[in-house]
């Protein structure tokens, strides 16, 4: 009797198994295709021709678009999470379950620390990009968004260090450049409501707010009205850290904006295009435009560049400005950003943390102003790339009939292309060097550079 209930459990689990594999087939063969579970689209049908099958990058896109298409994909993935889930792992090595169930992105926890010579080499970048925009009549300011470890450190399986030890270096860091940071601002705001969301990677809109405070004073010194604040609604939001696992959850987000009394902007949504004039997904540049003119608590254009923090910024800032641009962009070298910057008078650079440090200081975020926007209006120089006179940024520029360069600086391979043609190299005592694999054209700019 024994040995038939073994046999049938056997069989029953052999049945189950080919189900699981047979069915979402059979689905796939007729047409049904899987849902997007994942923080980006779907592996695009990779076009295949003779002697493809043979190339393993062309197999790679098959294997990758199969894995996407599957029908049931995120019933079955949903299935291994929970069984993951039951016996106390994350079923994802991304995410890290905190010990009331919070989650945290092992890349926001895993990040470098920002002290001793990196720290040094930030404050240098930050002071030569806030040099640039002087050089040229117009104001720089920086805001950085603390990580959710660092606020949160509690609710991880044992504290951050990194991230920690970032964001005491930075909060203390004494920089001759406008540099906007809330660590304590937030720390502070905790027992007032939840500042991040549990299941996701980003702050709430009641942390949003800390920064809009601190942001709009920075601008316009007494200008934020808290009282301002209003409730739009609230929100069901499904985390991306819980999708990431497979297993997603629900959270109530409410929603913010600023109302100030007897004053309205205009919006307009115009999309960013690339180089080649095609519209680029998911990018768009949004314009407010305040009826109270030069009156506005923030006067002149402002052009703001954000990441995804941003999002639940803007409209809480947006009503304060006379003229200003919005754009999801970290990357202030893109080709489309050129007339934005040209037309501003101060430019606003928000991100967070674990983004913002490296692309500050392997892309030199000075250099990146330089290139785009800005380079124009600086004083042509002549220069001598084994002997410069230490005060200029070497413009290395794709040339006009290449498709492709490649720049080698302090080891870092930068690729010149359509959508980012050019790099700012500053002097380093006296000389500027670097090398390049491809047709370029070579020009100086001066910059105060200290």
């Amino acid at each position: 009797m024994t040995q038939q209930r073994h046999t049938r459990l056997s069989r029953s689990l052999a049945f189950f198994f080919v189900g699981i594999v047979a069915i979402p087939l059979a689905m796939f063969l007729a047409g049904v295709r899987g849902e997007p579970i994942e923080n980006r689209a779907a592996t695009p049908r990779p076009s295949i021709g003779p002697g493809d099958l043979f190339d393993t990058t062309v197999t790679a896109q098959i294997d990758d678009y199969l894995t996407d298409a599957l029908p049931l994909r995120h019933r079955i993935v949903e299935f291994d999470a929970r069984i993951d889930r039951l016996i106390g792992d994350s079923p994802n090595p991304e995410v890290i379950i905190g010990p009331e169930g919070w989650l945290f992105w092992t890349q926001t926890t895993g990040q470098p620390c920002v002290e001793g010579d990196y720290l040094t080499r930030f404050a240098d970048v930050l002071e030569r990009a806030a040099r640039v925009f002087t050089a040229v009549d117009r104001r720089l300011v920086i805001a950085l968004g603390p990580d959710k470890a660092s606020i949160y450190p509690e609710q991880l399986p044992r504290p951050p260090h990194c991230p920690l030890v970032t964001a005491a270096n930075l909060a203390d860091l004494e920089v001759d450049a406008e540099f906007v940071r809330v660590w304590d601002e937030l720390r502070a705001a905790k027992g007032e409501g939840q500042l991040y969301l549990q299941f996701d990677t980003h702050w709430t809109a009641s942390g949003a707010a800390v920064m809009a405070d601190a942001l709009i004073e920075q601008l316009s010194p007494g200008a934020w009205q808290p009282d301002a604040v209003q409730v739009i609604d609230e929100i069901e939001r499904t985390g991306d850290l819980s999708l990431l696992m497979g297993l997603p959850e629900v959270e109530l987000e409410m929603r913010l904006r600023s109302r100030l009394p007897g004053a309205t902007s205009t919006q307009s949504v115009e999309p960013v295009v690339s180089a080649t004039g095609e519209p680029i997904p998911g990018l768009d540049m949004r314009r407010y435009t305040s009826d109270a003119g030069a009156a506005a608590p923030v006067p002149g254009r402002t052009v703001v560049l954000h990441d995804s923090f941003g999002w639940a910024l803007i409209p809480l800032i947006s009503n304060y400005f006379e003229d200003a641009v919005f754009v999801r962009q970290i990357f202030p070298a893109a080709q489309y950003l050129r007339e934005p910057l040209a037309w501003s008078d101060t430019v606003v650079r928000l991100a967070t943390q674990r983004a913002f440090v490296p692309n500050v200081v392997e892309n030199d975020m000075a250099g990146q102003f330089v290139v785009e926007g800005l380079g124009a209006q600086l004083d042509a120089c002549e220069v001598e790339l084994e002997d410069t006179a230490g005060d200029e940024y070497v413009l290395v520029t794709l040339a006009p009939e290449a498709a492709t360069a490649t720049v080698t600086v302090a080891g870092a391979e930068l690729t010149l292309g359509p959508e980012t043609p050019a790099v700012g190299i500053p002097a380093v005592e006296g000389r500027a060097v670097f090398a390049v694999s491809g047709e370029v054209e070579i020009a100086g700019a001066l910059v105060p550079l200290g």
